[in-house]
């Protein structure tokens, strides 16, 4: 598929951020086993004209990454591990693609398609199609406000997670109530 959108978009760049970084390595090699032009950002590889894909095997800069990608295809989304958080690039104001197991994350998929922000494609053919649309329209700059919608969605994971750990903080004896003391 990244050949075939390749040959119809001279200089396209892939970037590939791997959930786990440390296996960077392992990555780079087997991607070039592929024949792609691939740079390792943690090996310091610099961008040429000819790179195809930019290995982005670094921590704390997901979100620069995420900012720069006309769409975002979430990883483990066609492989059966449940998918990953789709919520982190619908945040930042990118458009999200995603396979069809994201069993870890089926509530948060279906409410973000419904709000227009999330795209499930079946197969290869149908994410070639997406990336293909997103690439002719690409979302807004970086640094547009995340919509209302994700917004609100982030926000009422928020609260469950306030509520799960008020909850567990009363449990505890009180000199372990991360530092709040008696509540």
């Amino acid at each position: 598929m990244g050949r075939r959108l390749a040959a119809t978009r001279p200089g396209l760049l892939t970037i590939i951020l791997p959930r786990h970084p440390e296996r960077g390595g392992a990555l780079a090699e087997t991607l070039r086993g592929t024949g792609f032009e691939l740079a390792r950002r943690s090996a310091g590889e610099p961008l040429r004209p000819s790179t195809e894909i930019y290995l982005a095997d670094t921590l704390g800069e997901v979100g620069l990454f995420i900012r720069l990608a006309a769409a975002v295809m979430m990883g483990g989304s066609f492989v059966p591990v449940g998918g990953h958080n789709p919520l982190e690039p619908a945040l930042l104001g990118r458009p999200v693609l995603y396979g069809p197991l994201m069993e870890s994350f089926a509530e948060i998929c279906a409410r973000l398609e419904a709000d227009g922000l999330a795209e499930m494609v079946a197969d290869e053919a149908a994410l070639a199609a997406a990336l293909a649309r997103h690439l002719e329209t690409p979302a807004p700059a970086a640094g547009v406000e995340p919509s209302a919608a994700a917004r609100r969605l982030a926000a009422e994971g928020q609260a469950v997670l306030a509520g799960v750990l008020a909850e567990v903080d009363h449990h505890l004896p009180t000199e372990q109530r991360g530092g709040r003391g008696a509540g």
